[in-house]
């Protein structure tokens, strides 16, 4: 019985003597007088503090109170054997057997009797003690330990309180929520059915109040409540909702079949799997009708889900392509890149229906060499309008407002105010007419030869 204290044990009159024989004021708390010995036992171990500070009679009052807390575990031990309440009796024997060696009685000669009634009663509690650690050696070895199931009520009624029916929603969905909840929580009948005039409300909580004394678990309750709220005729009206329900256009079909497997089972007459089966096949999205026709037959629901699932996946990596990256400077291995070089935009090395087609480009030079050398005959067209006149419809409406003299879009060569000069109406060269001018007429030869060539391949 001189082994070590373990202080964490200690109640919290004792942790306050060991507290204060080692100098220090004992804290109001247990918690305090913990963290106090935690710190304090490492400076001043018990074996080290050989004289008490106190006086005799006062220890051995205190010594005396500890003792009787001894016989009161010995006396539950005996009747109920439990090897934690051993271990504790036995960690305050070990505080009481230092307590008792620290008094000294020279000082005071008539403490010396309480001292020695106290010695004889802790040999007692000891040789008491003693007896049990066979017991407890046989039992380690012997006893398997128990699974314990220790339900916390705390929150619980605020936590039922959230499953209310007030007898005007879908019962079955409440039925379905309140059994899902009890499962998770490992709940008894008696016990939800204890908190029953929380979860009910309203007409629901009048009805339950007139067949309480009708009723002994929450099963019997579930059935009437099916009874009295209902809706009638509820099989065959929610078989209609059923196959109504097809799939959203951003539902896949995992979440699809599961929620139609959520509406079949709250039938009271469960469908035939065959049935259901064609139900599904008749709901859900026309996308999968292609690999479905590559099964020769859909036996179940599993491996319905398991052939849309996989068209799903396909059509998720065909929505993550990306063509292949051009080669750049950066690039470890160009040899390994993709060329792009049989992709070139130039018109010849395109295929033939992607060429664009070829339009004849408009004569500009006869007509208006024809214009140029033609006298104005009619008096009451101005210049501009004659101008206007000989140019074709379609150029007019490509370019509503746009001044070729100016170069700008703001007005129209009818409404120029500009100084009136030599300018080609088609690139703006000042000085020469568009039959006279250098570029155009290179572009336009250009676009000739190009038709010709382009009429002799076809």
């Amino acid at each position: 019985m001189t082994s070590e204290i373990k202080f964490m044990s200690l109640q919290k009159a004792e942790l306050a003597y060991e507290v204060e024989i080692r100098g220090e004021s004992p804290a109001d708390n247990v918690m305090d007088l913990r963290k106090q010995i935690t710190k304090l036992v490492r400076l001043y171990p018990s074996d080290d503090i050989l004289l008490s500070p106190f006086d005799p009679a006062v220890d051995a009052a205190a010594v005396e109170e500890s003792l009787s807390k001894i016989a009161k575990n010995i006396k539950c031990l005996n009747e109920n054997f439990d090897k934690n309440l051993l271990a504790r009796t036995k960690n305050t024997m070990n505080h009481i057997f230092h307590r008792l060696n620290r008094i000294d009685c020279s000082s005071q000669p008539d403490s010396l009797t309480a001292c020695n009634e106290c010695f004889k009663l802790f040999q007692t509690c000891k040789s008491a003690l003693n007896n049990f650690d066979t017991i407890a050696a046989g039992s380690t070895s012997e006893d398997t330990p128990s699974l314990i199931t220790v339900n916390c009520e705390r929150g619980l009624s605020s936590e039922l309180s959230k499953l209310k029916f007030n007898g005007k929603t879908c019962v079955r969905s409440f039925i379905r929520s309140a059994s899902d909840f009890i499962k998770a929580r490992s709940l008894s009948s008696s016990k939800v059915l204890s908190f029953a005039t929380e979860i009910f409300t309203d007409d629901a909580l009048h009805w339950f109040r007139s067949i309480r004394d009708q009723v002994d678990s929450w099963e019997d309750v579930c059935v009437r409540l099916k009874e009295a709220f209902s809706t009638p005729n509820y099989d065959y009206r929610f078989k209609d909702e059923i196959k109504a329900r097809t799939q959203g256009p951003r539902e896949n079909i995992t979440i699809y079949l599961s929620i139609m497997s959520g509406m079949f089972s709250q039938l009271d007459k469960p469908l035939p799997e065959e049935e259901k089966l064609q139900i599904l096949l008749h709901n859900i999205r026309p996308c999968y009708a292609n690999v479905l026709t590559s099964c020769s037959e859909i036996k179940d629901v599993q491996q319905l889900q398991s052939v849309c699932k996989n068209y799903e996946n396909v059509q998720s990596r065909m929505a993550q392509y990306r063509e292949p990256p051009k080669a750049t400077s950066e690039t470890l291995a160009p040899d390994f890149a993709y060329s792009h070089a049989s992709t070139s935009t130039n018109a010849s090395n395109k295929p033939f229906l992607q060429r664009q087609p070829f339009v004849k480009n408009y004569d500009y030079k006869s007509r208006f060499s024809n214009y140029a050398n033609k006298p104005n005959t009619i008096t009451n067209i101005t210049p501009v309008d004659a101008v206007a006149a000989a140019t074709p419809v379609y150029a007019i409406n490509a370019r509503p407002k746009f001044c070729p003299r100016c170069r700008v879009n703001t007005h129209s060569l009818r409404n120029c105010t500009a100084e009136r000069v030599i300018v080609c109406f088609r690139c703006g060269h000042p000085g020469v007419k568009f039959h006279d001018c250098p570029d155009c007429q290179k572009q336009l030869s250009s676009s000739t030869q190009e038709q010709k060539t382009h009429e002799a391949e076809l």
